[in-house]
């Protein structure tokens, strides 16, 4: 009885606080962790001129009056078929840069918790060690992504049917819209912390897919509360550093666009060198900077699971 108590107490002894500090000097001393929590976050996304789709949607009579959608879509068609090489092409490229992003974000998303596990023991890494070790645990970091997405998706889909079918009954409709939004909350955050310790358990614990998952549920069923506010912790971690970055880079974007202006008054050529190296900067300090809170939020899931299976 005494065991069990002593057990049950074992969450009372970790300190939120000192893990965060732990991570923090972890994190700012190994900067090539920055490097790994940029790579681990890697994703592809297609910029469209989102103010001319607001306009032709406010404008939809007139634009329907001009072009019908049977028009656009026998054009496009049209144009595919005359040019199809380069349709190809294009598709082809796209297809290998996001295999390659995940690739990368994979690799490093193993390395940067393996990394940061060996470091918190006392051990030397590198970040080409990290990303050795990455590559070895390629498939297995995959696949705990692969399931997790389908199970999400899968819970999509069932609502998504089930939604459509009590689309005539409005009253009903409405209500079932906002139980299956809250199910579908709880659902991805669970799956969020799932992820997280299954992770952890296949790169830290060299656990097998099927036995991470396993023992992460075990690991959430047993330590309910510490889990909760891990999670809530590197939320706030991530709200707060977040938020103090873009206030950072606003109020740096308007000082420098201030300076400039005065440099452009002075001499035109000077604040087109100024401005070449400006942004070069300023994208380089957001890199920086974005590495640097996805890898401490990594880092502290990292120590806080060690620490919960100690």
């Amino acid at each position: 009885m005494a065991e069990n108590k002593d057990q049950k107490g074992a969450s009372a002894q970790i300190d939120y606080m000192e893990l965060f500090k732990s991570a923090f000097r972890i994190i700012w001393k190994n900067r090539f962790l920055w490097v790994l929590g940029i790579l681990s976050g890697s994703s592809l996304y297609f910029p469209y001129n989102s103010t001319s789709f607001m306009d032709r949607m406010n404008n939809g009579a007139s634009w329907n009056k001009h072009v019908s959608s049977q028009k656009i879509a026998e054009d496009a068609l049209k144009w595919v078929q005359t040019n199809y090489l380069i349709v190809g092409i294009i598709a082809a490229a796209i297809i290998i840069i996001l295999l390659a992003a995940v690739l990368v974000s994979t690799i490093s998303k193993a390395g940067l918790i393996h990394a940061v596990s060996e470091i918190s023991r006392g051990k030397g890494t590198s970040l080409r060690s990290s990303l050795v070790f990455g590559w070895h645990k390629f498939w297995r970091v995959l696949g705990i992504g692969v399931v997790i997405s389908l199970v999400v998706l899968l819970l999509v889909v069932v609502l998504s049917v089930i939604g459509y079918g009590l689309w005539p009954v409005k009253p009903l409709f409405v209500l079932y819209v906002l139980i299956s939004l809250m199910m579908f909350i709880a659902v991805t955050l669970l799956a969020g912390i799932v992820f997280e310790y299954s992770l952890r358990y296949a790169i830290i614990q060299d656990k097998q897919i099927k036995e991470s998952f396993k023992n992460s549920f075990k690991l959430i069923s047993e330590k309910k509360k510490d889990t909760f506010l891990i999670w809530l912790a590197v939320l706030v971690m991530s709200m707060v550093f977040g938020l103090g970055l873009v206030a950072c880079l606003l109020f740096a974007a308007i000082v420098l666009v201030l300076l400039g202006a005065i440099f452009y008054l002075l001499a035109p050529i000077i604040a087109i060198v100024y401005a070449v190296f400006t942004v070069i900067a300023f994208v380089v300090l957001i890199f920086a900077s974005v590495g640097f809170i996805s890898a401490l939020a990594s880092g502290y899931w990292t120590l806080a699971f060690n620490e919960l299976n100690k």
